[in-house]
């Protein structure tokens, strides 16, 4: 949890510049939701439900604030926790996948490599 803390407004270069100054807090509050859940399964639905906003609004305010739609940035956070597992551990790929909140490997891998270049094992090889 401190780790996740830790890094909850330095994400990665693309992901520092969210503005959340512009946010009265519903924002806020659904990014730390999905900081705190991200390993969990989310859709635009259960936001709305549990923060009620409509979904419109949602998509609207989130992507003003962050510069992204709500699952680009989900998929963002996710594949940098997993860069960054890939780099401070040494846990299988499979249960990095795991744990960052995805359940197709394929499309994990497929999303890691366009993002950062690298399929996961070649990542992790090229930073120790």
């Amino acid at each position: 949890m401190l780790f996740l803390l830790s890094r909850l407004l330095i994400i990665d270069e693309t992901l520092e510049s969210v503005e959340l100054d512009k946010d009265p807090g519903e924002i806020k509050e659904i990014i730390l939701y999905l900081y705190t859940n991200y390993m969990n399964k989310i859709t635009i639905q259960e936001l709305t439900d549990k923060f009620h906003i409509n979904r419109t609004s949602l998509t609207k305010r989130f992507r003003e604030i962050t510069g992204y739609p709500v699952m680009d940035y989900l998929i963002r956070l996710r594949l940098y926790l997993a860069s960054k597992m890939l780099k401070e551990t040494l846990l299988p790929v499979s249960e990095i996948i795991e744990r960052v909140g995805f359940s197709d490997i394929t499309h994990f891998g497929r999303m890691f490599k366009k993002h950062f270049g690298y399929s996961p094992t070649e990542y992790r090889s090229s930073h120790y």
